[in-house]
């Protein structure tokens, strides 16, 4: 028996990129979910990153969580969210036919030109046969 995860990852310098979506309109018998999301930023830069989801491909989404990870200086830039549940954001429409998720770049600043790469993982909790 093992878990399933679902990735993307984001690699961006300017606000407005989005990361590939995630399929998650047949998880419609997924009765508990986790995301969690890390990230890896230039030194001495802040962004703002939000999970979406969408029924209509992104012409209309909604915001799930905000994450605003910053990097100060030094070797190791990895930041991470905490890890959230279904329980958490009920209004998820993860199941729902249509259903995508994706990370997107809000804004990115700091005090130099930066990047960022971050991966949104969803994990399903459920165990499933090997």
């Amino acid at each position: 028996m093992s878990t399933v995860s679902l990735t993307t990852t984001l690699t961006a310098s300017t606000a407005g990129s989005a990361s590939a979506a995630i399929d998650v309109d047949l998880l419609f018998s997924i009765t508990d979910w986790t995301i969690y999301l890390e990230g890896k930023l230039t030194e001495n830069v802040a962004a703002l990153l939000s999970v979406q989801d969408s029924v209509d491909n992104f012409a209309t989404f909604h915001t799930l969580m905000a994450w605003n990870p910053q990097a100060g200086s030094g070797a190791s830039n990895r930041v991470s969210a905490p890890a959230v549940r279904k329980y958490q954001l009920p209004l998820a429409r993860i199941g729902v036919t249509g259903a995508k998720l994706r990370l997107h770049l809000d804004s990115i600043g700091g005090i130099a030109l930066g990047s960022v790469v971050a991966t949104l993982r969803l994990e399903l909790n459920e165990l499933v046969e090997a």
